[in-house]
């Protein structure tokens, strides 16, 4: 099972919880283009945004697959892209 989290301006803004990898990277684009309102084609900046995308196991354990903070360096496509490597 995979969680997704995005936080902007200290505000949860979306927490979804999906069993693959591929659904989370669809809500994540989904919730930066639509939400947000954000460019997929372009840098995103944000003083203080951030996706995280843990993995928890079947004993409820969680690990960080992923972090990806709005500071300009990659677009949607290019940080969906890095997750899913």
């Amino acid at each position: 099972m995979f969680v997704l989290s995005v936080i902007e301006d200290g505000l949860l803004i979306t927490l979804k919880v999906r069993n693959s990898l591929q659904e989370i990277a669809e809500e994540l684009r989904e919730t930066l283009v639509e939400v947000l309102q954000l460019d997929p084609n372009e840098s995103i900046y944000t003083e203080d945004g951030y996706a995280a995308v843990f993995e928890i196991d079947q004993n409820n354990h969680e690990k960080n697959i992923f972090t990806w903070g709005f500071d300009g360096e990659e677009t949607i496509d290019e940080a969906i892209s890095r997750m899913m490597m």
